[in-house]
């Protein structure tokens, strides 16, 4: 018995993933993008829907800086929380993770895998949404910029020397996914189902869908 929990010990791997959540684990364009038509409606505004795709997962002080180029008769501040209110009533009323993500997390989290999340949303909207799916307790970290000046790269290496893993992974599906695990030295695999897929053509692997993230990780594991 004494033999068999030491070969145990030996073979276990201290794996961590971090996950992206806009595009990855979660269709924000179920939320944000009818609460972004909303409020430009509402301001008279035209909305363009490839425009705004292109901000799904990005820092919000860029997205700021996009809603400051439109001709909103009210301050930006006010427009800032008009947008917050609508997009987290849509979180609510219509938000989606995608398919099978609830369950495969779950697995990972019974494997012993260590779960961190890593986002450039903020605190207030990235809680609404693992609230939402019951997700909150299933992260051992979750990050997301203090500053304008966090980058990814930093936070992806803070939560690296937090819990130094043998194995790491990042999955994400934007190019500062992809840059933060290449500039950390590890792992990353792409999702291609999200909204970056041109900016992660250089993905180490790639996935197509959430659910073949669980084999894809089982073999990389084992085969180490």
């Amino acid at each position: 018995m004494q033999d068999l929990n030491l070969k145990m010990k030996k073979s276990f791997k201290k794996v961590l993933l971090i996950f992206d959540l806009d595009g990855t684990l979660y269709n924000s364009a179920t939320s944000f993008l009818p609460a972004l038509k909303r409020l430009f409606k509402e301001y008279g505004i035209e909305y363009n829907e490839e425009e705004a795709i292109k901000f799904i997962g990005e820092p919000d002080y860029k997205f700021w800086e996009y809603l400051k180029t439109k001709n909103f008769k009210d301050n930006i501040d006010k427009v800032l929380q008009k947008m917050d209110d609508y997009e987290y009533s849509e979180v609510e009323k219509s938000g989606k993770l995608y398919s099978e993500v609830r369950e495969i997390l779950q697995k990972f989290k019974k494997k012993g895998y260590t779960l961190s999340l890593c986002s450039n949303g903020i605190k207030e909207y990235i809680e609404k949404v693992l609230k939402k799916f019951d997700l909150l307790e299933i992260f051992s970290d979750i990050r997301y910029p203090l500053n304008k000046g966090e980058t990814k790269d930093r936070m992806v290496g803070e939560i690296l020397e937090k819990h130094k893993p043998e194995m790491a992974f990042m999955i994400g599906d934007r190019y500062h996914d992809m840059m933060a695990a290449f500039k950390n030295g590890i792992v990353f695999i792409g999702a291609m189902y999200g909204f970056g897929k041109r900016e992660i053509e250089k993905a180490d692997y790639k996935i197509e869908k959430f659910k073949e993230l669980e084999e894809l990780i089982e073999r990389l594991v084992e085969s180490k």
